[in-house]
């Protein structure tokens, strides 16, 4: 099938070693930097708040003194191959928003289901809209094995059902832990690419995993607006720019950031 035909069935895109040992070693390295700094700093925030994310990785507060590791990684974040392959499934208006680190939790709670619409502070009617006007992309490069994650296929192109609503949103007695039907479960690699859309129905899963480093590209399509327009901040700067052998997903960024 098509990959574009196949992700607008489905919600997503598996692609199996596609990044190459020497890349995935290299992000790992810097990713651990920089996570292990947040963590010095942000451990009893999330400790009280049972924290599976952290955000913003390309932001200057990890980099100072750092210029070639900041290059280095957004290099890697829009490589050749994995700008060529988004750009050519998704389109030309494809742009970079943030990245995420997702680990297992740093108190316990179980693994939610979620659509990332329902953080954007908008109310379920909105939602709704937005869901079927939007294309907001979570790009799962695993720096280490990852087992569980799930997603329900095909969610992305209609709202929950009243079961799923219900284990979502905690109502009627469900928890948004309890299992959903119709959901695809899969174990990732290292070199491994999972494509999904943002706001489709998905989970991760903590207890199959003594560790997890999941590294997630953030991209955005510009048409239409975006929900929230890319930080500044987490962009190269100009002079960082012709650093960058494949600066298009940036490059549409800051035109959308002004």
């Amino acid at each position: 099938m098509d990959q574009r035909q196949q992700f607008q069935d489905s919600g997503y895109l598996l692609l199996r070693g596609f990044v190459a040992d020497a890349a995935v070693a290299q992000l790992r390295g810097i990713v651990e930097r920089i996570f292990q700094q947040w963590l010095a700093a942000n451990r009893s925030i999330g400790i009280e708040q049972r924290l599976v994310n952290m955000h913003s990785l390309t932001s200057p507060v990890y980099f100072r003194k750092r210029f070639a590791e900041r290059i280095a990684l957004f290099n890697l974040i829009a490589g050749e191959t994995l700008t060529a392959q988004i750009d050519a499934v998704f389109g030309p208006d494809i742009y970079f928003h943030n990245t995420q680190l997702f680990f297992n939790p740093l108190a316990p709670r179980l693994p939610y289901w979620h659509r990332d619409l329902q953080y954007s502070g908008r109310g379920e009617a909105e939602q709704q809209r937005l869901l079927t006007t939007r294309l907001d992309l979570h790009v799962r490069l695993p720096l280490l094995p990852e087992r569980g994650f799930e997603l329900i296929p095909g969610s992305h192109r209609r709202w929950d059902d009243a079961h799923e609503r219900a284990v979502r949103l905690e109502l009627d007695g469900l928890r948004n832990s309890d299992d959903l039907p119709n959901s695809r479960r899969f174990d990732l690699q290292p070199g491994d690419v999972l494509i999904f859309h943002a706001h489709m129905l998905h989970r991760g899963n903590y207890a199959l995993n003594t560790e997890r480093r999941g590294f997630d590209i953030c991209l955005g399509a510009s048409k239409p607006a975006p929900i929230a327009g890319p930080e500044p901040a987490l962009l190269p700067e100009r002079e960082e720019l012709p650093f960058i052998r494949f600066p298009q997903w940036y490059s549409r960024a800051r035109s959308l950031a002004r």
